[in-house]
């Protein structure tokens, strides 16, 4: 639900308000509110972590100069940033969704690798089925599935049509996706395998997140990092950072394959709000794609 509250008032941002706000701003805010929140909890409870107790500002100290391993997804995530530019100038945005939908295999082949999880075949399945039926939702969401006068058009956002800058395209997607099961599963065995609390580890990777955001977002804007803000950002900053902390709890209570597969799911949320209140698609491929994505999600929470 969060993640569909946030993806839809981030669509009302720019493509109804037309606010031009950074996008490193909002994800740096995001991140500064993390990390205030992880360092309020974990001043209100000491137990379950291996950092010596004591002053705030000394297991702060300590935590800080004990959080390298937090730096590993906060650049993978820097570097998914970077491919998604790549890719979104480079391919059409139906070639994108298909292809960022191998994230969830990922996640799946990494939990294997890294945490020795084995999924049954029916597990499989379902996860194959839920893959299609997001996909079917997307494509057919998407404005190159409706008519259009004008064929090149579709395309109008993409640099260039060679081979050679589509390959790269692709290549830069599939890279991304590999990115993101690959950090899913490393944070996953971080919070599994070591003894901090969640909120430890929170406010491990939101520190080094705002050393990434932070100078961005004075390169985008050196005059005003703020500039194009409402309340309505404020909003997209908070559900950003109560985003990303629901997703640690997520990972370090169930897996990172279940964050995932919500994930996926979210979009049939997004997709039918989106259409009341954005008056966007519905169609038959849509309906039947969020049936599928519903039951196969029952199926695989119940397959053994």
């Amino acid at each position: 639900v969060q993640y569909s509250i946030y993806a839809l008032l981030r669509r009302y941002a720019t493509g109804v308000l037309k606010e031009g706000w950074s996008s490193a701003s909002v994800l740096g805010v995001g991140e500064a509110l993390k990390f205030a929140i992880s360092l309020g909890m974990m001043a209100a409870n000491e137990e379950g972590s291996e950092s010596p107790k004591g002053p705030l500002v000394s297991r702060l100290s300590w935590l800080l100069s004990n959080s390298v391993k937090m730096a590993v997804p906060a650049g993978i995530y820097l570097a998914m940033n970077m491919l998604g530019f790549v890719s979104l100038h480079r391919i059409d945005a139906g070639t994108f969704a298909v292809v960022q939908q191998s994230k969830i295999f990922f996640t799946a082949l990494f939990g294997r690798l890294f945490l020795g999880r084995i999924l049954s075949q029916p597990k499989w399945c379902a996860l194959v089925c839920l893959v299609l039926g997001v996909l079917l939702i997307t494509l057919e969401a998407q404005p190159s599935s409706q008519a259009c006068a004008d064929p090149a058009a579709v395309r109008s956002d993409v640099m260039a049509d060679s081979p050679l800058s589509y390959a790269v395209g692709v290549v830069a997607v599939a890279l991304d996706s590999l990115l993101s099961g690959f950090a899913t599963v490393y944070f996953e065995k971080v919070l599994k395998t070591t003894v901090l609390t969640v909120w430890d580890r929170n406010l491990q990777l939101a520190f080094y997140s705002m050393l990434i955001y932070g100078p961005w977002t004075i390169y985008d804007n050196p005059t005003n990092p703020f500039r194009g803000w409402s309340m309505v950002t404020v909003v997209v900053a908070v559900l950003g950072a109560v985003g990303g902390i629901l997703v640690a709890l997520v990972i370090k209570y169930a897996d990172g394959l279940a964050k995932s597969l919500s994930t996926a799911s979210s979009i049939v949320l997004t997709t039918v709000a989106s259409h009341f209140l954005f008056a966007g698609p519905m169609s038959s491929p849509i309906i039947i794609g969020s049936l599928i994505v519903i039951i196969s999600g029952y199926n695989y929470q119940n397959a053994q």
